[in-house]
């Protein structure tokens, strides 16, 4: 009889820990233990008493700060350096001309709020501490994700998620692929998260190839990064069974009072649309582990988002469920419809 080995699952929060008052428990159910994972904290923030640093086998910090732009230096000139290129390389900074918000929180980019560059640092910063420690020969899989989240069902198993792919949860692409959460593999990590490398070593391609088009974001790099690197068929996606909460008194870098607050939940809702995909997913799954029938389950959830749920009569007759009416926020929804 063959056995399939099982696959040794490293997870990856990056940025920051915050939510951790509200989502930790919820986390290690639905994504650390389900998988049987390790976890790896990768931030920029002073230590705090909490659950993720408590639990994590590898935790990588640096000191946080306004402006990325001398960390994008030090980058390039690490880069070069292994590289074996001439020091008197380009300046990379003409590419701050491409506009919209992918490269902000960087100080000479005109988008002066939001969080582009520091996510495109931190998954190059996370690569170099996966490499120099060599766990790309020890993990077999790497997802890269969020501590603010609350996950209505569980994490799909891998075995379900080809490792040829990149996985995606389904929506909030805003024209391209969400940088809140992604599944890879030894094939594809070192791409993903080499998000970097192009700005700052290609930066007159990069810049001809871009400069057609003036409203980039993070997601619509990510995926025309990825496409350039040869992605475009080895992208797959699973349903959206998870959204962003924020407590009451924690202010993002981008939007200081993002969200709704749910009466319900006692907390902030971030977006109105995640919180109605988790719904869907939780009443189709019905708490199940393994599940792999996702196009499917995202066509029901577009059926209920675009269709269903414009109508407040069935919302409210959807809400009858017990299950439902005892994890989801009506009054909520019905304020946002």
């Amino acid at each position: 009889m063959n056995y399939k080995k099982k696959e040794k699952v490293l997870v990856c929060i990056i940025c920051q820990t915050r939510g951790y008052k509200i989502t930790w428990k919820n986390f290690n159910k639905y994504v650390i233990k389900n998988l049987g994972a390790d976890l790896a904290v990768c931030v920029a923030e002073k230590k705090t008493n909490n659950q993720f640093y408590e639990n994590a086998k590898f935790i990588w910090s640096f000191k946080d700060r306004k402006d990325y732009t001398k960390l994008f230096n030090y980058s390039q000139k690490k880069i070069l350096k292994k590289k074996k290129i001439n020091k008197n390389f380009h300046n990379w900074k003409k590419i701050l001309k491409i506009k919209d918000s992918w490269l902000s929180g960087l100080g000479d980019y005109p988008m002066k709020y939001g969080s582009g560059a520091i996510s495109i640092y931190f998954r190059w910063f996370l690569l170099q501490k996966i490499l120099k420690e060599k766990l790309h020969l020890k993990y077999d899989r790497f997802i890269i994700t969020r501590s603010d989240f609350i996950w209505t069902s569980y994490h799909p198993k891998l075995g379900n998620l080809n490792s040829d792919y990149i996985w995606f949860p389904n929506e909030e692409k805003y024209k391209g692929y969400t940088d809140r959460h992604a599944v890879l593999s030894k094939k594809n990590f070192y791409d993903y998260l080499n998000l970097l490398e192009p700005i700052l070593l290609h930066t007159n391609k990069l810049f001809n190839l871009m400069k057609n088009k003036n409203n980039w974001n993070l997601e619509s790099y990510l995926k025309f990064y990825l496409h350039l690197m040869g992605y475009r068929n080895r992208i797959k996606f699973f349903p959206y069974v998870m959204y962003l909460a924020r407590e009451a008194n924690y202010k993002t870098r981008f939007f200081p009072g993002a969200g709704d607050y749910s009466f319900k939940h006692k907390y902030f809702i971030k977006y109105h649309k995640e919180y109605i995909y988790s719904l869907v997913m939780y009443w189709l799954l019905d708490n199940k582990k393994d599940y792999k029938f996702f196009l499917l389950y995202h066509l029901i959830y577009k059926i209920f988002y675009k269709v269903l749920f414009r109508f407040p009569f069935f919302i409210k007759k959807f809400f009858n469920q017990n299950k439902i009416n005892r994890k989801f926020d009506l009054d909520f929804i019905l304020k946002k419809m």
